[in-house]
């Protein structure tokens, strides 16, 4: 992905950081961002990616266009789709050594909303919210929540599901359902283009900005990181050897663009 296309909105911070545990994720056969009802970046050539036996190959179809790739030694594979206008539904096949397949796939525009509290701000919270849910009916609005995750590794995927826009699936979220922010700009883009519009929720509220950014940006641009960045490589290290410590003890706060921003960036987005 071009970042400087990437298409974050972003909000200020909130002082309630969140303490979550160390995780770690297993190699799908398909990335988990590929759900039911997702929506495909229009234009674009999508990747669809994921890991399967080495050397396998693999297909990847939809609305009868084909697109192949052979697992790479490690069993990645990415197979790019050809480019497609806004439109739907289609249903898109994977097939290798196991075959998958997803339903009600749309092609639009797709778009990201992340950052603190201001974004992760739900629907439920805000004035007259009970009016705002009860008219959320928009099945061309789809909206994936990724998890919310700490590590110190880069994440290889996310887990998380494509959901029509309804009453009941705007309510789902982490702080009072879908963000509100996310919600209202997918709406006015849906009702002013007429295309299909996908909305990625990854935000946190209560993280500091370094903990959006990469470590090699910190390290590079800001030189006063460097203590900061020696306790997370400590850290790192302890957690390999299956030692724990508490972030006061490794002076380290959560790191959501390792958990929730790396594993969409391939996704293609507006």
């Amino acid at each position: 992905m071009n970042n400087r296309k990437f298409a974050a909105l972003t909000a200020k911070a909130d002082p309630a950081p969140v303490s979550p545990t160390p995780v770690t994720v297993e190699k799908p056969f398909v990335a988990s961002l590929f759900t039911d009802n997702m929506v495909l970046q229009r234009g674009q050539n999508d990747p669809v990616w994921g890991w399967t036996t080495p050397g396998a190959p693999v297909t990847v179809t939809i609305a009868g266009k084909t697109a192949k790739a052979v697992a790479a030694a490690d069993g990645s594979y990415s197979a790019k789709l050809p480019k497609f206008p806004a439109g739907g539904p289609f249903t898109l096949t994977v097939a290798g050594p196991q075959t998958v397949t997803f339903a009600n796939v749309m092609f639009g525009d797709v778009w990201i909303c992340s950052g603190q509290s201001n974004m992760e701000f739900g629907i439920t919270n805000g004035l007259k919210s009970a009016d705002e849910i009860a008219s959320a009916n928009y099945p061309d609005i789809r909206l994936f929540v990724a998890e919310k995750k700490y590590t110190l590794e880069p994440l290889i995927t996310t887990n998380g599901s494509w959901l029509p826009c309804s009453p009941e699936s705007i309510k789902r979220g982490p702080w009072g359902g879908f963000s509100a922010v996310g919600y209202f700009f997918g709406r006015e883009l849906n009702q002013t283009l007429k295309v299909p519009i996908g909305l990625i929720q990854t935000s946190w509220g209560g993280t500091p900005a370094e903990a959006w950014t990469s470590e090699q940006a910190l390290a590079s641009k800001l030189p006063s990181m460097k203590v900061t960045l020696a306790r997370m490589d400590a850290r790192r290290d302890g957690e390999k050897q299956g030692l724990t410590a508490t972030r006061a003890q490794s002076g380290t706060r959560a790191s959501p663009t390792q958990a929730g921003l790396v594993p969409i960036e391939r996704f293609c987005q507006r």
